[in-house]
C-alpha cells in the first residue's frame, strides 16, 4: 500500500482533536477505516488483572458490544493468546495469533461472524500499570488477512495515538480533581478567591461569587478585576495582594494581611484576609504567583446543616433549628419569636442542647457548631 505522510496528516490532527474532545474519534475512526480496508474500528482499555473491558469508541453497533462485553469477552481467543505479546507499538495480526482452521473451531468465531468480522489487527497503544489500551480493527473473511504492509501506517500513526492517550488521560483527571476542588470549595461558609498579582480573578467558589454578584463592597470589573467602591480600600487591597503574590524569593515575612472593605448598603464591612498562595498558576502557559483570598460576609446568614446535627449530637429537629437561629448570634427571646414558643420553653430547648453538646455558654456552642461538619453543605 503506498502510503506517504501528506495522507496520514488529517488522521495526525484528528488524533489530537480527539485527545481534547473524544467525542471525535468517531471522525478519526470513520477516516482510519476505508484506509485500512476495514469494517470496524475500536478503541479500548482493559485491566489485565481483572480482565475488565472498557470501550472508548467502537463502531460495533451497542447492542453487539454489550453482548460481547457479557458473554464473549472472556472466551476471545485472540485477546486470551496475545498476553505477554502486547507491548506498545506492536501490531498483531489474527491469524497468526490463531490459523483460521483452529479459529472457525471457536464459539467467538459464531459471534464475528453474526457481525460480518472475521481476521483482526491489534495495536497496542499503552501499557502502564495493569491497564492496557489498545486500537483494533476488523474485517470480513472475504477482505483477507492483514499484512505487514498494511500495518505500517499504523506503525507511523502509533506515537501520535498514544500521546493522545496520555493526553486525554491526563485531561480526564484534571477534570475529576477539578470537580471534586470546586465542590469541596463551594461548601466552605466562607468566599474563596485566587487572585494574579494584579488583581485578576483566576477562580472564585460560589460564596465568592454571590459576593461579587451582590457589588456591595466587593466585585469584578468587566476584565475580572477586583475593584471596591472607595479608592482608598481599593489602593490597599491591591498593596496587600502584591505583597502576597510575589515569588518565594521575593516574600517578606509580613506579606499578605487582613483589611475590611466598607459597603454602600450601610452592612457591616466584608472581612478579608489575603494570603500567598504556595503554587505558582498556570494562565495562558504563563506562569504567574498568585493570592489566596478568603471573604467573610458577617452579614451572611450562617446556615447549618440540620440533619448533620441531628446525627452529631442526637438532637431533636427543633432543637436542631434552635443551633442555626443561635449560631447567627441571636438570644432565646429571638428563638421564641421564631419557633412562636415561649421564652420558657425556648431557654428548655436551649438548655438540653447545651447538656447534649457537652458545652456551658452559647459562645461555646458556636464555635463548636462552626467548627463542626454541620457548617458545610
Amino acid at each position: 500500500m503506498d502510503m506517504n505522510i501528506e495522507r496520514l496528516l488529517p488522521l495526525i490532527e484528528l488524533i489530537y482533536d480527539a485527545a481534547l474532545e473524544p467525542e471525535k474519534w468517531r471522525a478519526f475512526t470513520d477516516a482510519l477505516r476505508p484506509l485500512l480496508r476495514s469494517r470496524n474500528c475500536n478503541f479500548h482499555s482493559v485491566d489485565v488483572s481483572t480482565n475488565r473491558l472498557q470501550f472508548i469508541h467502537s463502531t460495533v453497533p451497542d447492542i453487539f458490544l454489550q453482548l460481547y462485553l457479557k458473554k464473549f469477552h472472556p472466551n476471545n481467543p485472540f485477546f486470551n493468546l496475545a498476553g505477554h505479546r502486547a507491548h506498545p507499538g506492536v501490531i498483531l495480526f489474527s491469524h497468526e495469533l490463531l490459523p483460521p482452521g483452529e479459529f472457525e473451531k471457536t464459539s467467538f468465531h459464531k459471534y464475528m461472524r453474526v457481525i460480518g468480522l472475521y481476521h483482526a489487527m491489534h495495536l497496542t497503544v499503552l501499557r502502564e500499570d495493569n491497564i492496557l489500551s489498545g486500537l483494533a480493527l476488523a474485517r470480513p473473511k472475504k477482505g483477507g488477512t492483514y499484512s505487514e504492509t498494511e500495518a505500517r501506517p499504523l506503525q507511523l500513526l502509533y506515537p501520535h495515538l498514544q500521546r493522545a492517550f496520555r493526553i486525554g488521560r491526563m485531561l480526564v483527571q484534571l477534570q475529576i480533581e477539578r470537580s471534586l476542588l470546586n465542590q469541596t470549595l463551594d461548601r466552605l461558609p466562607q468566599g474563596i478567591a485566587v487572585v494574579n498579582s494584579f488583581g485578576h480573578s483566576l477562580y472564585f467558589n460560589q460564596k465568592a461569587k454571590q459576593i461579587f454578584d451582590s457589588r456591595d463592597g466587593l466585585s469584578l470589573d468587566h476584565a475580572g478585576r477586583l475593584c471596591t467602591p472607595y479608592q482608598t480600600e481599593e489602593n490597599e487591597l491591591f498593596r496587600i495582594i502584591n505583597s502576597a503574590s510575589q515569588r518565594p524569593a521575593k516574600r517578606t515575612v509580613d506579606c499578605g494581611g487582613v483589611l475590611q472593605l466598607d459597603r454602600p448598603s450601610g452592612k457591616r464591612p466584608l472581612s478579608l484576609l489575603i494570603a500567598p498562595l504556595n503554587v505558582e498558576v498556570s494562565y495562558l502557559n504563563f506562569q504567574q504567583p498568585a493570592a489566596l483570598i478568603f471573604i467573610s460576609d458577617p452579614e451572611q446568614p450562617m446556615e447549618l446543616v440540620e440533619q448533620t446535627l441531628q446525627r452529631l449530637y442526637g438532637l431533636t429537629p427543633t432543637e436542631a433549628r434552635v443551633c442555626t437561629i443561635l449560631v447567627q448570634g441571636k438570644n432565646s427571646v429571638d428563638v421564641s419569636v421564631e419557633l412562636g414558643v415561649s421564652q420558657n420553653t425556648a431557654k428548655t430547648h436551649i438548655k438540653r442542647i447545651y447538656e447534649k453538646t457537652s458545652v456551658n455558654s452559647q459562645s461555646e456552642l458556636v464555635q463548636l457548631l462552626l467548627n463542626g461538619p454541620a457548617a458545610l453543605k
